[in-house]
């Protein structure tokens, strides 16, 4: 996420109707919730810990009594 500038990126009349409620602060304008991405979405994280859990409830399964190591 990166600051760009409301000027290059808002109408006028829009960037004048925000400013009556911040005018000179900082804000942020969240992703509408269709836009977002689920964690794990962007790396293969999620999956790696879904495959060791499925081993280790596995491994717990077969008796094993040891799962650290």
């Amino acid at each position: 996420m990166g600051c760009q500038n409301p000027i290059d990126l808002l109408p006028k009349e829009l960037l004048e109707q925000i400013q009556k409620y911040v005018d000179g602060k900082t804000i942020y304008i969240p992703k509408k919730s269709e836009n977002r991405k689920h964690w794990g979405d962007n790396t293969d994280t999620k999956q790696l810990l879904a495959s060791r859990n499925c081993r280790i409830c596995s491994d717990y399964q077969s008796g094993m009594d040891n799962l650290i190591g």
